[in-house]
C-alpha cells in the first residue's frame, strides 16, 4: 500500500520542505537581498501604481518640507518614472535628500525639503526683530526667513498691536493687505 501512495508522499514532502524554506527566507528578511521590498514599516496615505521586473507593487510619494513641518504627497520625478523600482531607488537615495522605505510591496519614497511647503511659502507676518517690526516670510509663528526689516520700533506701535507684533501673529494672505497695513505702520516711525 505504500508503494501506492508513494508519489503523493513524495509530493507532500516536497511541498511541505519549499513552505519551510520560503517562511524561513521572509521571516529572516532574506527576501531585502534579492531586491523585494520587505526591509521597513510603512506608513501609507495614498498609493500609486507602478510596474516592476517582480510584478505590480505599490509606492507612495511624500515631500516633508523641514521648515513649515507640513508634508504633501506627490509625484515621483519625472526623471524617474517608467523605470523598474529596484532602479528608482537606486537613482533617488540618499543623495538629492531622499529616504526609502519598503514594506509588503508597498514604498515609500520620502523627499526631505529644507523650505516652506507651497502653502505657506506664499503667506507672510509681521513680527519683530530687535526693537523693529520686521515682515516674515511663512506662516505665523515661523520667523527663520526675514524678508524686510522696517525703521518702525515696536514700542511706537499701539499697545494691542505690540503684542501681536511680538508673538509674530499678524499674517497676510495677500501681498497687497500687507503693503496697505505696512503704509499704515508709517505713521508711528
Amino acid at each position: 500500500m505504500l508503494k501506492k501512495y508513494r508519489h503523493v508522499l513524495f509530493t507532500f514532502a516536497l511541498a511541505a520542505a519549499f513552505s519551510f524554506v520560503l517562511v524561513y527566507l521572509a521571516v529572516n528578511d532574506t527576501f531585502a537581498d534579492f531586491g523585494l521590498p520587505f526591509d521597513k514599516q510603512v506608513e501609507v496615505d495614498s498609493i500609486t501604481e507602478i510596474n516592476t521586473a517582480y510584478g505590480q507593487a505599490e509606492y507612495l510619494v511624500k515631500y516633508k518640507y523641514l521648515v513649515c513641518g507640513h508634508t504633501v504627497v506627490g509625484e515621483l520625478p519625472p526623471e524617474v518614472k517608467g523605470l523598474e523600482l529596484k532602479t528608482i531607488k537606486a537613482v533617488l537615495e540618499p543623495e538629492g535628500g531622499w529616504a526609502v522605505n519598503s514594506k509588503d510591496n508597498i514604498t515609500e519614497f520620502i523627499k526631505y525639503i529644507d523650505d516652506f511647503c507651497p502653502d505657506d511659502a506664499s503667506k507672510t507676518h509681521l513680527g519683530s526683530v530687535g526693537r523693529l517690526v520686521a515682515v516674515f516670510q511663512g506662516p505665523p509663528g515661523i520667523n527663520t526667513h526675514i524678508k524686510q526689516i522696517t525703521d518702525i520700533p515696536v514700542a511706537n506701535l499701539p499697545f494691542d498691536w505690540q503684542e501681536q507684533v511680538r508673538q509674530g501673529e499678524l499674517d497676510f494672505n495677500s501681498v497687497t493687505r500687507l503693503k496697505e497695513t505696512l503704509d499704515s505702520l508709517d505713521e508711528y516711525q
